[in-house]
């Protein structure tokens, strides 16, 4: 019988079982000089385990020190580096803080783009709103925007009888390379302030484009517009 593990075995083969009993006591492979059972050796030497010759990270290894030393010297380490160690810490912490401080200003900046896009919303909403109650009905003009050079833009419509109360509407078009794009409205029926006479009135207006959050708004260039009778 195996005095170490009980376990019966023959005389003869008593001396071979010792070699693998997990039951027989050891020296720690590490030379820490303590005697372990054989079975129990792996935990005696893993990162949980007791012995002292185990090699350990410097708890300080993801702020950049990267020393590796038995457990054992672990604690003279943490005493020798301790100045090394709040250097790393307090520069770590000037780091974090530093790109705290740019995130935030990026965040500014995204709000105040934010906050710049919704103001060009309300420009545009209340411009919708201020030609809808002052255009009332709509038609649009039988006709076709032609662009000409140097930006240049000629509309051609068939006046509309002396009874028409509506008022006129060009399709959109571009006033300017960058995507600015403008309508036509014209109204034949607009009484001058002694209220007999009656005028033609044609104006361009800024309706949406497909580049309007890439533009400056608002608008600061001139246009001059021709009426011209053929």
């Amino acid at each position: 019988i195996c005095k170490f593990c009980t376990d019966p075995f023959e005389r003869r083969r008593l001396q071979v079982h010792l070699t693998v009993c997990p039951e027989l006591p050891v020296l720690c492979p590490l030379g820490c000089g303590l005697r372990v059972k054989r079975g129990n050796v792996n935990n005696h030497v893993n990162e949980s385990g007791d012995c002292p010759n185990i090699l350990v990270d410097c708890p300080f290894r993801d702020i950049g020190c990267d020393v590796t030393c038995k457990r054992l010297d672990l604690r003279e380490h943490l005493s020798d580096k301790s100045v090394e160690h709040q250097i790393k810490q307090q520069q770590v912490i000037q780091r974090l803080s530093d790109e705290n401080a740019e995130l935030k200003r990026r965040l500014e900046i995204a709000d105040s783009s934010v906050a710049e896009l919704n103001r060009r919303l309300e420009l545009m909403d209340s411009s919708v709103t201020c030609l809808s109650s002052n255009v009332g009905h709509l038609l649009m003009l039988p006709s076709r925007c032609t662009l000409l050079s140097r930006g240049r833009v000629t509309i051609r419509f068939r006046a509309p009888s002396k009874d028409c109360d509506r008022v006129l509407r060009s399709s959109s078009f571009l006033i300017h390379p960058t995507g600015y794009k403008a309508i036509v409205l014209v109204n034949h029926n607009v009484y001058r302030d002694d209220k007999e006479n009656r005028i033609t009135s044609v104006a361009i207006c800024p309706t949406i484009g497909d580049k309007d959050d890439q533009l400056s708004w608002p608008l600061k260039f001139r246009h001059t517009i021709s009426v011209i009778n053929q």
